[in-house]
């Protein structure tokens, strides 16, 4: 094709005329004024990228219409350019370096339309991400659907499902002691697992999400209740150990469930050598207090409830019968004189007294036993959680708020199931109560009913303004929480820049909207505690006017005193319950500050494929990030490549986006367009923590975790002191090590003098090379080294043959990078080896000869 032929004498001093047809284009440059004088013209977009990429129609320029140049959209991308073609014959006239001129709305609504177009061309690349993602969430959907179906029959034939026959052993061992765990597990995710059964127990079952912690079998442990366990023989057989029926039982492939047999409880070694417990978890989508309920209640909860109830119906009986005795000694033995019957009924009395309160006693201890294995199964599934969270979650809350908002379940399980058993217990009393005083006197006991009406009308008022109160004082403090933790943080900011006035002033005011909200919720307690203490007196006052009302001077003294003993119940049971509802009452707002992080689902493992081995190959394609929707973009359609082993570094001045592409690499975001890719694959289709664990980082501002210098780099894996010691040798940091008079066995902690910065540095890139990772990741993680140091540590990095992606402000440090990317602005300014960036005498060349001079 041709490009556009001028017209013979149509040049002007308003530009040149140009015609265009389907074989005839023209290529404007970013500041022309292209006007269409004839004909109808088509706008394209074109790339060169490779692959070949098909022209992108952006829209139609009639006769009068105008395409006012790219300038104003910033320029084309590398490899971009603007075409135009011609639906038929067509004159244009175009007027170089006009566009920039342009003014008025109708231009306005030219560049905003050309815009539009132009982003909606660039997205249709940016979308193969999405596609894979939502590839992946139609497989999700699909095996829930799945287990749907299939519920009905795992349900009848148990642990043992058809699920898990063809399973390896080890998986079905796991898989059975997840399920006593509560844990559903998708299909898909145990057909993966399947592929996956030669990994070691723990690394299978994080592949599976399931939670597991390795427990020491001492002592007498089959004596106690406890979660499920995964355990191991001496001979390598894994068992599901259950608590079931009262007792811990076995499940292996070959046998089935039996007893644990003495010798393999017994600790030694023909016992079990190891064993793993297994958490419950919640699912991984929003979830409710339902959720919550259901992971917190244990398989051996129907059985208790079931207890709870008889023993419930047990203290209603018992409660009712105390009343009715005293009434019946009152009306028939006292009267007639019956010393042996006044004697009888006093025992049988005095019999239900103790029988009500062992009954009470063993329902409160079954409450307290349910409430317990509930504290432990929710605190396990909510951390659980927390953990796998994604990292944009994290971002929306400083670390004080966060804490609050997650240690606010702790509250609530507190607040609830404290008020169960007090308030389960009064309501038991009063429903006794008022049933007496039915059985009793039925006008008395409507009498009765319209006073804790009234009493529940203004409980009720005085509750929601107790709620209210609560939300205003629990969002200040939480408030407060994540402020003081700020300041703190940055004391030292505070008192360069002399804001200690001002930070006292911010946190006055927010203290004083707590106070206040505290003030005002206390005096709502305050009045219900009042009204609450006068019922008996009411109480009484209301069973007197009632009795005058309804029978005169007809009532007899038993009814009176079997009614005032009835009354006196319902009385202790406001007294018991009045206190639950206000604890209830202040676990709403609780809930709705830990509301989030019920909300916010993690990442489902079936969304994500096992990477297998990293080559240590690593590409970012035509990434595009912005923290917001609608904010702006930190980084705009980079691309970097690094072949296995490669030394890639990547520098620009600050605010550039290097640390933005550093948290693309990692996982922790994922880019609005383009893909990071690991050996070819996106990394938003691969289980990050899979990734993760095959990529070593030592970031700027890392800390050194508090512990043993062999337990900082070992950690809770199978490492051990000989790959420590060969991670310090790496890092140049094991002669140091020797001189300490602990050895390895140094403890660090934060703020300790112990270490210099450099040592801490090295120690970090020893904790990151401990494992050979086929990748690195290190930003500016040498900058506390001296030249001798850095070299050991720059050779045993070449030794390692590890890809390298460096983010570095000291350029010394990268002569050698077999790549350098230049970011400026979020975008690649230019890329090459060090000499050639040089050469060319851009901006890496600029930013060379400052740091030189």
């Amino acid at each position: 094709m041709s490009p556009g032929s001028p017209v013979p004498g149509a040049a002007t001093a308003e530009g040149s005329a140009h015609e265009l047809d389907a074989h005839r284009r023209l290529y404007p440059d970013p500041a022309d004024l292209v006007a269409v004088t004839s004909g109808v013209v088509e706008v394209f977009l074109l790339s060169d990228a490779a692959p070949p990429v098909a022209p992108r129609h952006l829209g139609t320029l009639e006769v009068g219409e105008a395409l006012p140049g790219t300038a104003w959209a910033g320029p084309p991308e590398p490899g971009e350019r603007i075409a135009l073609l011609g639906n038929g014959p067509a004159t244009v006239r175009r007027t170089p370096g006009a566009a920039d001129g342009l003014e008025g709305a109708d231009a306005d609504l030219r560049r905003a339309a050309l815009s539009a177009a132009l982003g909606r061309a660039r997205r249709r690349d940016d979308n193969g991400a999405g596609i894979a993602r939502r590839v992946a969430a139609d497989a999700r959907r699909h095996d829930e659907a799945d287990d749907a179906l299939g519920g009905v029959l795992r349900r009848r034939v148990g642990l043992r499902g058809a699920a898990y026959l063809d399973a390896p052993p080890r998986l079905r061992a796991l898989l059975v002691a997840a399920r006593a765990a509560g844990l559903r597990l998708p299909a898909r995710a145990v057909d993966t697992a399947r592929t996956l059964s030669d990994l070691e127990l723990p690394q299978l079952a994080g592949r599976l999400r399931i939670p597991l912690r390795e427990v020491d079998l001492s002592g007498q442990w089959w004596v106690d209740d406890g979660l499920p366990l995964v355990a191991a023989d001496a001979e390598g057989q894994t068992y599901a150990v259950v608590r079931r029926r009262g007792r811990w039982q076995m499940w292996s492939a070959g046998t089935g469930w039996h007893p644990v047999p003495d010798g393999l409880a017994a600790a030694g070694p023909d016992g079990f050598v190891r064993a793993w417990c297994v958490y419950p978890a919640l699912p991984e989508r929003p979830v409710g207090p339902r959720d919550l309920l259901r992971v917190g209640l244990p398989p051996s909860a129907r059985r208790d409830l079931t207890r709870i109830g008889a023993s419930a119906v047990a203290v209603m009986v018992l409660g009712a019968s105390v009343p009715l005795a005293t009434a019946r000694i009152l009306g028939d033995a006292v009267p007639r004189a019956e010393a042996r019957n006044v004697g009888a009924v006093a025992v049988l009395v005095a019999g239900l007294v103790l029988a009500f309160a062992g009954a009470t006693i063993v329902q409160g201890l079954l409450l307290q036993r349910l409430v317990m294995q509930l504290n432990v199964r929710t605190t396990a599934a909510l951390w659980a959680r927390v953990v796998r969270l994604e990292p944009p979650f994290f971002r929306a809350y400083n670390p004080g708020e966060l804490a609050r908002r997650v240690l606010a379940v702790d509250g609530i399980r507190d607040l609830v199931t404290g008020s169960v058993l007090t308030g389960g217990i009064g309501l038991l009393l009063g429903l006794t109560g008022l049933v007496i005083t039915c059985v009793l006197d039925p006008p008395i006991a409507l009498a009765v009913a319209v006073g804790l009406a009234a009493y529940g009308a203004f409980a009720y008022w005085q509750l929601r303004r107790l709620v209210r109160a609560r939300r205003g004082e629990v969002t200040a403090r939480n408030a407060i929480s994540g402020f003081v933790t700020a300041v703190l943080t940055g004391i030292v900011k505070v008192r360069v820049g002399n804001a200690e006035q001002r930070m006292y002033a911010r946190w006055g005011a927010m203290y004083a909207r707590e106070q206040a909200a505290a003030v005002r919720a206390n005096g709502a307690l305050r009045q219900l505690t009042v009204v609450t203490g006068v019922a008996p007196a009411a109480g009484t006052l209301t069973v007197l006017a009632a009795a005058t009302w309804a029978h005169g001077a007809m009532l007899d003294v038993a009814t009176f005193v079997g009614l005032i003993a009835a009354l006196g119940q319902i009385t202790t049971a406001l007294t018991l319950i009045t206190p639950a509802l206000g604890q209830l009452a202040d676990a709403a707002p609780l809930y709705d500050a830990a509301r989030p992080v019920f909300a916010t689902a993690p990442r489902a493992a079936v969304e994500s494929a096992d990477p297998g081995v990293l080559s240590g190959r690593v590409e970012v394609s035509k990434v595009s990030f912005a923290y917001t929707e609608d904010g702006p973009r930190t980084l705009h359609r980079v691309d970097l490549a690094a072949a296995p082993g490669e030394f890639v570094a990547v520098v620009g001045p600050s605010g550039a986006g290097k640390s933005t592409l550093i948290r693309l690499l990692l996982g922790f975001d994922r880019p609005t367009a383009g893909a990071v890719l690991y050996d070819g694959k996106p990394l938003d289709t691969l289980d990050p923590e899979a990734v993760r664990r095959q990529v070593g980082v030592v970031m700027q501002n890392a800390q050194v975790p508090t512990g043993s210098i062999l337990t900082c780099l070992t950690g809770t894996g199978n490492l051990t002191q000989d790959d420590a010691w060969a991670a310090l040798e790496m890092a140049g940091l094991a002669d140091d090590v020797r001189a300490m008079p602990m050895g390895i066995r140094t403890v660090v902690s934060e703020g300790a003098s112990t270490f210099s910065g450099g040592q801490r540095q090295r120690l970090m890139i020893a904790r990151a090379l401990i494992r050979r990772p086929r990748v690195l990741i290190f930003d500016e993680a040498t900058s506390a080294l001296d030249n001798v140091t850095q070299r050991t540590v720059t050779q045993s990095l070449e030794r390692l043959d590890a890809t390298r992606v460096v983010i570095a402000h000291r350029l010394s440090t990268i002569r050698d990078a077999h790549r350098i990317y230049v970011l400026d602005r979020g975008a690649v300014a230019e890329h090459g080896d060090y000499g050639s960036l040089m050469a060319a005498d851009g901006m890496f060349a600029r930013l060379a000869r400052r740091q030189l001079t």
